[in-house]
């Protein structure tokens, strides 16, 4: 498994389903860490992932120590507008979980505290607060896939199907 994804109290149930369509479109793991903040039968959250949620691997977890857990995975990646380091520069590795906060408030507090070192931020030009949420994960999950997928096969400059 190359990366996987965390959504820490997601809110916006069509923000979620998309990232579940990237999920099974990039064969990446989902994880939703603590508690979504709207019914999962919601007609937009199954709108968004349309007939895709047969092909999402999701879990829930009660926090990031139960995801870390139940995954065996080394690294955390907080994805957050005030990241140390710029999406352009980050390096990713094989396993890394990339954790995306709410709509509303973020990542929790631990997860700065205790992943910070680790954290990377989307680069923006305009004057905007941020990105919408399932934006930026569709931009950070394709740089970190292209970036471990072209490496097994960099002359050709294409992601490697599995």
């Amino acid at each position: 498994m190359d990366i996987q994804i965390a959504l820490f109290n997601p809110e916006i149930p069509q923000n979620t389903g998309n990232i579940a369509r990237l999920s099974a479109g990039f064969r990446v793991p989902l994880h939703i860490v603590g508690e979504a903040k709207f019914s999962w039968s919601e007609k937009a959250l199954r709108r968004s992932g349309l007939d895709y949620w047969p092909l999402v691997d999701l879990s829930h977890h009660a926090s990031i120590w139960h995801l870390l857990e139940a995954t065996g995975a080394k690294r955390v990646l907080p994805i957050t507008t005030k990241g140390q380091t710029p999406l352009s520069k980050m390096r990713f590795q094989t396993g890394d979980v990339l954790a995306f906060g709410s709509e509303s408030s973020g990542l929790p507090p631990e997860i700065h505290r205790d992943f910070g070192t680790n954290s990377c931020r989307i680069e923006q030009w305009g004057d905007i607060r941020s990105l919408n949420l399932a934006t930026a994960a569709g931009i950070v999950i394709w740089e970190a896939l292209r970036q471990l997928r072209c490496e097994t096969n960099p002359e050709s400059g294409e992601l490697d199907r599995e």
